[in-house]
């Protein structure tokens, strides 16, 4: 059995009307929850402590589960504690990332904060289709999973149709309607999954690989647009799983290109992006990798004025100019190969790389 538990879910469908028309269909299984985030997530580990139970909590806005730390540790550990004798199915859905004049506490990337803990799996979809396969591979998984769901991409019409979508921008706009106000629930496929850590190859390539999730991967699909009309061969993998990641995906693909960019929206201090370079880099010490992590600037949080807040954030903009920046890095030849490379004087364009990572101080590293 399924239970749905949070602030708003019910009747109003929830702040992102994610869950509109379930109560209509599910009265007992669809529950609103009071302004209490530790009590949203404790209760439902406790639900999903029954056999057989489904426990689908959502946090209005992914920054108000930080207060929640305690209880996602213990789900994380508990069937590592209970050496796999005690199965913990919660899918705690969070909205995340900045949009629209969030300001601090309505704009955070959870990534950093979470990724670390373990036990953990985490879900970052770009597409609907993405988004309903995970889930339900979400469901038939023994362990807790967080689904961080984009702000920016709900209601969008992304990725491969499900059988029977219409095609017809007015019939995908008045569905898309009749979803987000009118609370309707299409039919679709009981039986399609998405696998948990395997990620998407969005776009093949030869020269660098650009490796994202969640609406950066829309970003970085117009950027690589542009750059391949500029002669820029670029590989883009969207994780959708990025905990765990899929690194044999990541890894196949950085040895054929040779060049590494992460684009997410945290910042890139501490990031999950850094532990992507990182990990790759130890995976591949002597093959001279090209690498760089692109997120959010290093400001203390998202102001409010949109204006500086899409300054701060990530665009297709920034991930052109970062993919330039990797590809003007000249890879130098393995030792094996040929002797090392005289390195050129300070600010020469001819600039080797034995390896070399391109990195953006975070601001805790300036004085």
């Amino acid at each position: 059995m399924s239970w749905v538990y949070g602030q708003d879910v019910g009747k109003k469908g929830g702040v992102m009307v994610a869950t509109k028309g379930l109560y209509e269909r599910f009265p007992d299984q669809i529950r609103d929850a009071p302004i209490n985030e530790p009590l949203i997530l404790g209760t439902a580990f406790g639900f999903a402590l029954h056999k057989g139970a489904t426990a689908i909590p959502e946090i209005q806005f992914s920054d108000y589960s930080l207060n929640t730390l305690h209880w996602l540790v213990l789900l994380g550990n508990q069937r590592w504690q209970s050496a796999g004798t005690v199965d913990v199915n919660v899918i705690l859905r969070l909205p995340v990332e900045p949009l629209h004049g969030g300001s601090v506490y309505h704009s955070m990337c959870m990534e950093g904060f979470y990724a670390s803990i373990p036990g953990i799996t985490i879900v970052a979809p770009t597409t609907s289709r993405d988004m309903y396969g995970l889930l339900r591979s979400a469901a038939e998984y023994p362990g807790p999973v967080l689904v961080f769901e984009s702000k920016g991409l709900y209601r969008m019409t992304l990725g491969d149709a499900f059988p029977g979508e219409p095609t017809d921008p007015k019939e995908i706009a008045a569905l898309k309607r009749s979803i987000g106000f009118g609370g309707h629930i299409p039919d679709l496929p009981d039986d399609f999954r998405v696998p948990l850590g395997k990620a998407a190859l969005r776009r093949p390539g030869k020269d660098i690989t650009v490796v994202t999730w969640g609406r950066c991967t829309l970003f970085c699909n117009e950027a690589v647009q542009k750059l391949a009309a500029e002669g820029v061969d670029v590989e883009l993998l969207d994780l959708r799983t990025i905990v765990p990641y899929d690194s044999e995906a990541v890894l196949a693909s950085v040895r054929k290109t040779g060049r590494l960019l992460v684009v997410h929206e945290d910042r890139v201090f501490a990031s999950l992006g850094r532990e992507i370079q990182g990990a790759v880099q130890e995976a591949m010490a002597g093959e001279n990798v090209i690498t760089r992590v692109l997120g959010q600037d290093a400001s203390p949080g998202i102001p409010s004025p949109i204006e500086i807040e899409e300054q701060i954030v990530v665009s297709p903009e920034k991930v052109h100019a970062a993919v330039l920046e990797v590809m003007s890095i000249r890879r130098a030849k393995a030792a094996a190969d040929s002797a090392a490379p005289a390195r050129p004087a300070r600010g020469s364009a001819d600039v080797f790389a034995r390896p070399q990572i391109l990195w953006t101080p975070s601001r805790n590293s300036v004085t």
